[in-house]
């Protein structure tokens, strides 16, 4: 369901949800009938015609849990997408989830993806520990996250504390206790939005910018305006100091999952120069990569800086660090140092190698005089 505007508005406006271009957004799903893709999924952003913006990868951009609703026995799914890395300005973009091998089809509330106007925006993160509103969040126990238009516009405080009056007439006041309110306003907001974000407002857990608030707001709106279908709305949240950053859930970050050689790997010699003659020392990620400005790599023998470069071949998920290949290597510990954010996969950044995360040795060959006193040697 893309809305569920009333049919005799004459204006509408449903752009509502922003998403940065470093962020991911995770929502659980609750619909009437299943969802399920079995690996058989495509998914599309695309525009408010249908046409294809860009096509999301499965486990590179967005990522997804199918799980049966425990009381409905519907499959849902649960998904994190993000970290696109472009800019597509006001355009309203939609995701477009296809089952590949039906002719079943998934539309998400349509957001846009920019940094336009980003501090008029607020991120919200929000669970329950158990089931809630149709939620299953006993069996997928995520924090769902959206950014909203909408932002902070006053603070105030509430201030509570008993007074008495003494004989004489002086009015006592004892200890107060003071409850700092943050003001938040959607200068424009429709139904949907309203409607999810009382139910948003009345989860156990909420973050608020990262930072946990302690009651439950309640929403205040106007009256729609004239002929359309917005109206401003308006809560206000009490924050506490509880801060959480936000951090994957679903989604998986760029990473190096193997190296050659590998971490901690030992070689001999001649091992090591026959590895060199038939590959190369090379990077594998979990991602299509590219490399920024600033790029380089060193090697460090037994903890001395021997050589560094910036030369290297990138084959889509493959780093090679070409002139390593070239370094004439003795016996001793090896380290390779990277840098981090310089290579990335859109707008996401990779950590690096920090000295000691991708070590091997070249070790003198291990002969043992016992290995040659023995009786059947040369049997």
């Amino acid at each position: 369901m893309l809305n569920d505007n009333v049919p005799a508005y004459l204006t509408c406006y449903d752009d509502y949800i922003q998403q940065k271009l470093n962020e991911t957004f995770l929502q659980i799903t609750n619909c009437p009938a299943d969802i399920s893709f079995a690996n058989n999924i495509l998914v599309e952003l695309i525009d408010e015609c249908q046409n294809l913006i860009q096509t999301l990868i499965v486990n590179e951009n967005y990522f997804y849990n199918e799980f049966i609703h425990p009381i409905t026995g519907i499959k849902q799914i649960a998904f994190e997408f993000g970290n696109l890395g472009v800019d597509y300005g006001e355009q309203m973009l939609f995701l477009r989830i296809k089952h590949t091998v039906s002719n079943a089809v998934w539309y998400s509330y349509g957001f846009t993806i920019t940094e336009t106007n980003i501090k008029e925006t607020t991120r919200f993160e929000y669970k329950n520990e158990s089931y809630f509103k149709g939620i299953a969040y006993d069996v997928q126990n995520y924090f769902q996250t959206i950014r909203l238009k909408c932002f902070e516009t006053d603070p105030d405080s509430v201030i509570e504390g008993e007074t008495y009056t003494q004989l004489p007439g002086a009015i006592i006041s004892l200890r107060p206790i003071i409850t700092p309110v943050e003001k938040y306003i959607f200068y424009m907001c429709n139904k949907f939005i309203y409607r999810r974000l009382v139910i948003l407002l009345n989860h156990d857990i909420i973050y608020i910018n990262n930072y946990r608030i302690s009651n439950k707001p309640k929403p205040t709106k106007s009256e729609r305006v004239q002929d359309s279908n917005f109206f401003d709305v308006s809560f206000d949240a009490d924050p506490t100091e509880e801060y959480r950053a936000s951090v994957f859930q679903i989604y998986e970050a760029l990473e190096c999952i193997s190296s050659a050689p590998g971490h901690l790997s030992n070689w001999s010699v001649a091992s090591f120069a026959a590895f060199l003659a038939s590959s190369s020392i090379k990077l594998q990620f979990n991602k299509t990569i590219t490399t920024l400005t600033g790029f380089k790599y060193q090697l460090f023998k037994d903890g001395v800086l021997e050589t560094e470069s910036f030369v290297r071949t990138i084959s889509s998920t493959i780093l090679g660090l070409d002139d390593l290949n070239t370094y004439s290597y003795g016996l001793g510990r090896y380290d390779i140092v990277i840098a981090p954010d310089v290579v990335n996969h859109n707008n996401e950044l990779w950590k690096g190698f920090a000295f000691g995360e991708l070590t091997f040795y070249v070790n003198p060959p291990d002969y043992l005089a016992a290995d040659y006193d023995t009786p059947d040697y040369l049997t």
